[in-house]
Parts: C-alpha cells; sequence; structure tokens
C-alpha cells in the first residue's frame, strides 16, 4: 500500500496508544481531533460530526472516507481514476434501509424532496474535496449544529447528498447495497463487492468466527483470532 493513511480520533481515549503498533506496517499517521481543533474549531466534534471535520482538514485532495468498521474487499484506489468518480468527484454509497427521521429537513434546507430519493449510507465516500468544497462546507455546517440537525436525521449521513442538492452540485450514487446478516455490502458500479459496512456484532479481538458467518468484515475477527492464538504459543 503506496498511498498515505490517516486515523482520526477524538483525545486518546479513543485510540490508546498501545493499540498503535498495529497499525505499524501500514505506516498511519494518527490524528487526534482534539488538537486540530485548536487552530480550527468546531461548535460540535464527537461522533459522526468527526467524519466531515476530518475530510475538511485532512491534506489529502481526494478522499476515501472509511468508517473503522467498514472494509475495503477490494482495492479501491484505482477507483478515483474510474469513469464514475471523474465524472463529479464524488461517489456516494446507499442505505439498506429508510431511516431519515423527518421529511422536513428538505424544506429546512430549502430544498423540495425528491419522488424517489435514495437515502445515503456514509460508512463509506470518495470525494475530490477541491470540486466539492461548496457541498463539504455545508456538510461540516450542518454537523457544526447537529444539536439541531440530528433532530431531523439518523447522524450525518444525508447531509451529504443534501447539501450536494442544495448547492446543485452533481454526485454519483452506486448502485443497490445488499444486507449480509449483519451488515451491508456496498458494490461498485460494476456490480461487484467493494466494501463490507458491519454495523451489528461489532469487531471483537476474542471473537471466534462461525461457519454461518459469511461477512467479509469478519477477517477482523479471524485475524485477530491468529493473532490470539500466536501469542499463546
Amino acid at each position: 500500500w503506496d498511498f498515505p493513511i490517516q486515523i482520526w480520533h477524538i483525545g486518546p481515549k479513543e485510540l490508546p496508544t498501545d493499540l498503535r503498533s498495529r497499525f505499524d506496517h501500514l505506516q498511519v499517521e494518527f490524528v487526534d481531533a482534539t488538537e486540530v481543533n485548536r487552530q480550527h474549531p468546531a461548535r460540535i466534534l464527537q461522533g459522526w460530526p468527526l467524519k466531515s471535520y476530518a475530510v475538511a482538514w485532512s491534506p489529502f485532495r481526494n478522499v476515501l472516507l472509511l468508517d473503522s468498521d467498514s472494509v475495503p474487499v477490494r482495492d479501491p484506489m484505482p477507483l478515483f481514476e474510474s469513469p464514475e468518480f471523474l465524472e463529479h468527484g464524488c461517489v456516494l454509497f446507499p442505505d439498506i434501509t429508510k431511516n431519515l427521521k423527518d421529511w422536513k429537513v428538505f424544506g429546512f434546507m430549502g430544498l423540495k424532496a425528491p419522488q424517489n430519493y435514495v437515502e445515503t449510507e456514509s460508512g463509506q465516500l470518495f470525494l475530490d474535496k477541491v470540486r466539492c468544497w461548496k457541498a463539504l462546507e455545508l456538510v461540516r455546517w450542518c454537523n457544526d449544529y447537529a444539536d439541531f440537525w440530528f433532530k431531523y436525521t439518523h447522524g450525518d449521513k444525508e447531509f451529504w447528498p443534501l447539501a450536494f442538492m442544495r448547492h446543485g452540485t452533481p454526485f454519483s450514487m452506486a448502485p443497490d447495497c445488499a444486507w449480509r446478516g449483519y451488515g451491508i455490502e456496498q458494490r461498485w458500479f460494476d456490480g461487484e463487492p467493494l466494501f463490507e459496512h458491519r454495523l451489528s456484532r461489532k469487531y471483537n479481538a476474542s471473537a471466534e468466527v462461525s461457519h454461518e458467518d459469511q461477512f467479509y468484515g469478519a477477517a477482523f475477527d479471524r485475524f485477530d483470532y491468529a493473532m490470539a492464538c500466536l501469542s499463546s504459543q
């Protein structure tokens, strides 16, 4: 892996020092958002709002944002050169369920709700910050006032498409996703799996993988179970 990776966290409690050695072979840079916040203050910096904050203040123009429980199952980097990304500089991914709390949020944004609106699942996205900076800034503003907006949305996820719609900035939406027991399989435009987003049965370092567990994200469990076995020898 030759591309730079940043792992953003809020304070040392979210990412203890003793865990960081696991990432040594990936040459990861750890970024404590509380330190960045001294120079670039955010009104709210916790949980979901961290995501757009990290995108905005990372040093990269082209960003692949991943939740810590969203796992690539093939190399995503060539997709920055794909026609689907180059067309608009943004690829969002659909949600498996409809959980928008209140459709009044469209009116608050000065928008009319589309008849065939597809809700977004923001565990992963591709973004060219230069081409999409206006929409990104609106997403950040909504997260800064999450105490209002989260009354009408399920976290930050709808801020992304709504911000693009509000600014008239086009984006690409990946094809339909699929439910895989306890996570979402997100697919690329070729129909093949690209990410597995684990929504329940989160990462557990001591977990053994059952035969019925077909979720690609179980690679986490397999790796740590194998490491535990090695450590005991």
